[in-house]
């Protein structure tokens, strides 16, 4: 089994599939997805999704535990990755 959790589906009981993206992956979309919209400027799609995207990257540049919009008040505890995995 493995120690951590790796970016991919994720599910916890019966809830609905959500996605995990660990730190550094994260950090690495934040920065290429940036990238894409600083080249876009808003002009060449819907602000509404240009929108959307900004948020995405701030969501994800949230894990940056160096960073200032990381809130450990806002952060979901979960138990060691060995007692939550259920199978591989």
């Amino acid at each position: 089994m493995s120690q951590r959790p790796e970016t991919g589906p994720m599910v916890f009981g019966d809830d609905w599939p959500g996605v995990f993206i660990r730190g550094d992956n994260a950090w690495a979309y934040t920065n290429a997805l940036k990238e894409a919209l600083a080249a876009l400027d808003g002009t060449a799609m819907n602000e509404y999704f240009f929108a959307e995207l900004n948020g995405l990257a701030d969501l994800l540049s949230s894990c940056n535990v160096t960073s200032n919009k990381y809130n450990h008040d806002e952060t979901q505890v979960m138990h060691n990755y060995e007692t939550c995995v259920t199978k591989q």
